[in-house]
């Protein structure tokens, strides 16, 4: 192995495990500023760093702008010569003791001539000067905080719901959740934060159920769109166990039989997306409809009740025949008593007529003269 490849392996090895260290190592509060000011005002904020690490450790500050990454919100740093980035002002560096914190102040100057509109930065920590030393590379992993800055004025908004739909627009399920997405579009000239529900009823306009569409609270930056996601669960909005997310196709016929009784819906669905966003609280709104179809559980249910069916059925003529027999019996035992009886009468009245003959034979006898 030559020293070219020995040193990019060991490069690649350092970039790798260098972040995960500091992440470690350094934390930070607020996550983000959502601050507002007027051209020419300076907006004052102060965030709070941790050092976890067991060492100390200096901490050198860079700013860098940002935009989204596609749709999926994640910030993608880029300049740091112009626009918010350019404004910002902190301490150069700073020292932490292991397992302390500090209280660390930052400015934003916003120029008298600044555009209204929305601005975007964030406030990085580097274990690495910024001042690279000539004929060395800089390495350092960098976090701190995004800073959303909306410089007041006349600001255009415009926007709306791009798509909204189940996760890969499926429209029928066994049971629940159900995952949903929407897309938003920002065609304003600043931030806008989506702010609603999904509601969700079935085919009678019962059910009723709500769940929040934006969850993380998300920004869409201008000219951007982003892809929100959220889900039905169910059940006050929370799973009951890591069951409701497992595949149905990798679970066996009784797994998915239980799967469906615990996350039970079944039915038509519709469920409507309402949203409202801006400093004028524009409205937004669209629907979707799919399906719950139980069919394991349901052939379950079928099957217990045919089973239960002919039990009772048999059950029934069981009691019913033991009931006849009882009655045949009591009617036998009658129909004997009777007879008992009968011949007794008979008894009885042989009896009488035999009495009888021998009292008049007796009365008939005449006495014999002397």
């Amino acid at each position: 192995m030559n020293k070219t490849i020995f040193y990019s392996i060991s490069l690649l090895l350092l970039l790798i495990v260098l972040p995960f260290k500091f992440a470690q190592a350094l934390t930070f509060s607020p996550p983000r500023f959502e601050i507002q000011g007027d051209p020419g005002q300076i907006v004052e904020k102060e965030m709070t760093l941790i050092n976890e690490g067991t060492d100390p450790q200096t901490f050198y500050s860079v700013f860098r702008n940002f935009e989204a990454e596609g749709e999926t919100g994640v910030p993608s740093p880029t300049d740091s010569d112009t626009g918010l980035a350019s404004w910002l002002r902190t301490e150069k560096q700073i020292t932490l003791a292991p397992k302390s914190s500090q209280q660390v102040a930052f400015q934003v100057f916003i120029p008298q001539d600044a555009t209204p509109g929305g601005y975007f930065a964030m406030v990085l920590w580097s274990t690495t000067s910024p001042e690279a030393v000539p004929g060395q590379v800089a390495i350092g992993a960098q976090t701190g905080p995004l800073v959303l800055l909306t410089v007041n004025g006349a600001i255009k908004e415009s926007g709306g719901i791009k798509e909204f739909s189940t996760k890969n627009n499926q429209k029928f399920y066994l049971s629940l959740p159900v995952d949903f997405y929407f897309k938003f579009r920002n065609d304003g000239g600043d931030r806008i934060k989506p702010i609603g529900d999904i509601k969700i009823k079935n085919i009678f306009g019962l059910g009723g159920t709500t769940i929040a569409a934006n969850r993380v609270e998300g920004n869409i930056l201008p000219n951007g769109t982003r892809k929100f996601e959220t889900e039905w669960k169910g059940k006050g909005d929370k799973a009951e166990s890591e069951m409701s997310k497992a595949d149905p196709k990798t679970l066996g016929f009784f797994e998915n039989v239980k799967n469906e009784w615990r996350n039970f819906a079944f039915g038509h669905y519709t469920a409507t997306l309402s949203l409202t966003y801006g400093a004028t609280t524009k409205a937004a709104e669209s629907t979707v409809a799919f399906w719950i179809f139980p069919w394991q559980l349901l052939l379950v249910i079928v099957i217990a009740l045919i089973l239960f069916y002919f039990i009772i059925k048999h059950l029934i003529r069981s009691y019913n025949r033991f009931i006849i027999g009882q009655a045949t019996m009591a009617l036998e035992k009658m129909e004997e008593k009777k007879g008992e009886e009968g011949k007794r009468r008979e008894r009885v009245v042989k009896d009488e007529s035999s009495s009888e003959g021998t009292l008049n034979l007796r009365s008939t006898k005449r006495p014999r003269k002397m």
